[in-house]
């Protein structure tokens, strides 16, 4: 479609726009939004706000009192709704608006979101390539930012741009979990006289501030409160900065290569300095951990590698951490925290953002095959043998500190993923039995034997000795396997048995459970452009998916709760060529099912 010229959506009206759809806008095209703009791209067909012409870009989307919500779509080429630097200056402007992002994306636009009172949800977007604000919020009555990054904010198109900032917040619940935000040319996250919870979040490569804490020009910090738990701040000139009667709180943060890691101070005269409480920390390679101009920062059980820090339980030495930050197996970090905390492995807790798991209660190998022909193709395409490891910890465990090595060959050394591979609680983990450890991914450095065979899982024990200690966790071991025919346990950490129906990297079952059921698709061939499916499912959030012979994920057919009972299903095989497809259906922890189909061009 072509918008030249602005769209008005009036009060009480909905503009819906379908999958796949492409909207062109011209250099004066815009969106003004009264009602409700509901743009319901998909996995498969996403929806595009673009510019007619990259060199004028286009204007962009307003909403006033009404709501936005945007779903698999990328907007990019905006200007900015307003011509200038002020309250309408991104490519979506809301004011007392209801804001709705999913697995969206923006991209090369002047500034991305500006919101102006209002609520805001933001998750598994991608804000990357701007040149101005990716996310502004004044006055906002809540706002949720999850899963997303902030990447590449560079040649400024005014000053004072940031990649995500709060001004006058703090009337309500505001949070930012699981993000990246990184190479930022001003400020990674700035805060002014707001109360934001930051948590699990990444900052990297600012030219100012990882963090900025403070208060707005000839404004007041004061009762303000940041609580940052859980993140990194590496490589920005200030990790945090607390200036103006601003308060915070932090826990567990990485600070790396900060010149400065935290700096209190007084910008602006009369308004007093900063305030900093920072514990269970890690500071390597920051000349300057702590700079207290004017306040006070309090830094309590962490560890610096360049000056000894003052305050209570305090270590200096080398944190020995790996790549990503992670504690290593004799890094002095481990058990360190303050012994009133715990990790989530109710052990004590460790310094730094990332603990170093001792306990494993619940994680089990769920599930292999040793001879696999068609059931499923690892990310070269190729149908390797596989195990399956299902972590019912209740927690995310890392899986760099598991091991797997043959129990019959002392010869073959321990081997585990890189650290900071992460099985998530109640998840599932493949690893393919390959022998081809060369390959990048979980590729193990060795085969499964379909005439029977064993293998040990373990782990790393953190520890003072000059090698790491490996502790056997279990030792599995099969007889003769039949083709393409799983061995797992059932439930998922149950009794070990013959598993016809095999679920690599979902639930086996339980033994309560009403098998989903996939009536079988027709026509099959397929030749109308249309298959009909039927399902039946116990209850519960569904997926149904459809798989190519390489194993790739091509369509989703539902992604969802599904009521107790039989559903019937369509699959558009239009665009599909022809050859040989998987659907996939798994339903709440129900045993899962699958058919094969062919599509006929």
């Amino acid at each position: 479609y072509m918008v030249q010229g602005e769209v008005t959506i009036p009060h009480n009206g909905t503009l819906t726009i379908q999958p796949g759809v492409t909207i062109l806008m011209s250099d004066d095209g815009a969106i003004n939004c009264l009602g409700a703009l509901n743009s319901q791209g998909t996995a498969e067909d996403s929806v595009f706000f673009m510019a007619e012409n990259s060199t004028t870009g286009w204007k962009g989307i307003r909403t006033q009192g009404g709501s936005v919500a945007l779903r698999y779509t990328t907007v990019t080429g905006s200007r900015g709704y307003s011509s200038s630097p002020g309250t309408d200056f991104a490519a979506l402007s809301g004011h007392s608006a209801a804001i709705l992002l999913e697995n969206s994306s923006f991209r090369h636009n002047w500034s991305c979101v500006k919101l102006i009172s209002g609520t805001a949800s933001i998750d598994s977007c991608r804000f990357i390539n701007n040149r101005g604000e990716l996310f502004f919020m004044q006055e906002g009555q809540w706002a949720t930012i999850t899963n997303s990054d902030f990447i590449n904010l560079y040649d400024p198109v005014a000053s004072s741009m940031d990649g995500i900032e709060f001004h006058l917040c703090s009337d309500g619940q505001f949070t930012v979990d699981g993000c990246a935000v990184k190479d930022i040319d001003g400020d990674c996250i700035d805060m002014n006289a707001s109360s934001v919870t930051i948590t699990n979040t990444e900052l990297s490569n600012s030219t100012d501030k990882g963090f900025s804490i403070g208060a707005p020009t000839g404004g007041s910090g004061s009762g303000s409160l940041v609580q940052i738990e859980n993140c990194v701040v590496t490589g920005c000139p200030i990790g945090i900065g607390v200036k103006d009667g601003a308060a915070v709180d932090g826990n567990g943060i990485v600070f790396s290569e900060c010149a400065t890691a935290v700096h209190a101070y007084e910008k602006t005269s009369g308004m007093g300095g900063g305030i900093a409480t920072v514990s269970n920390s890690i500071f390597t390679q920051c000349p300057e951990p702590v700079l207290v101009d004017q306040g006070v920062v309090a830094t309590t059980w962490s560890i610096s590698d360049t000056d000894q820090l003052q305050g209570a339980s305090n270590i200096q030495g080398d944190p020995k951490l790996t790549q990503g930050f992670f504690p290593s197996w004799d890094s002095p970090c481990v058990n360190s925290g303050n012994p009133d905390e715990q990790d989530p492995d109710n052990s004590r807790r460790d310094m730094g953002a990332y603990f170093y798991p001792v306990s494993f209660n619940g994680l089990v190998v769920n599930e292999l095959m040793a001879i696999n022909t068609s059931t499923i193709f690892d990310d070269w395409g190729r149908s390797s043998d596989w195990i399956e490891v299902y972590n019912g910890a209740g927690y995310d465990i890392d899986a760099g500190v598991l091991v797997f090595f043959e129990s019959d060959s002392s010869a073959v050394e321990p081997w585990s993923v890189p650290r900071g591979t992460m099985i998530p609680a109640d998840g599932y983990m493949l690893f393919w039995a390959d022998g081809d450890q060369w390959k990048s991914g979980a590729h193990l450095p060795f085969r499964l034997s379909g005439g029977g065979d064993s293998f040990k899982l373990g782990r790393i024990v953190p520890g003072d000795g000059e090698v790491p200690y490996t502790s056997t966790l279990e030792q599995v071991q099969f007889n003769n396997q039949t083709t393409d025919i799983s061995y797992g346990r059932f439930p998922d950490g149950g009794e070990w048995r013959i598993l016809v129906t095999p679920t690599p990297g979902y639930s086996n079952g339980t033994l309560y459970s009403t098998p989903t059921a996939l009536g079988w698709p027709r026509p099959n061939p397929c030749t109308t452009g249309q298959m009909t499916i039927d399902i039946t499912v116990a209850g519960g959030e569904t997926d149904v998916f459809v798989y190519d012979m390489m194993g790739r994920k091509i369509a989703t057919i539902v992604d969802g709760y599904l009521s107790p009972g039989t559903h019937t299903l369509t699959w558009n095989t239009e665009t599909r060529p022809t050859g040989i497809y998987f659907i996939f259906a798994r339903c709440a922890r129900q045993t899962p099912a699958s058919a094969k189909v062919t599509v006929l061009r």
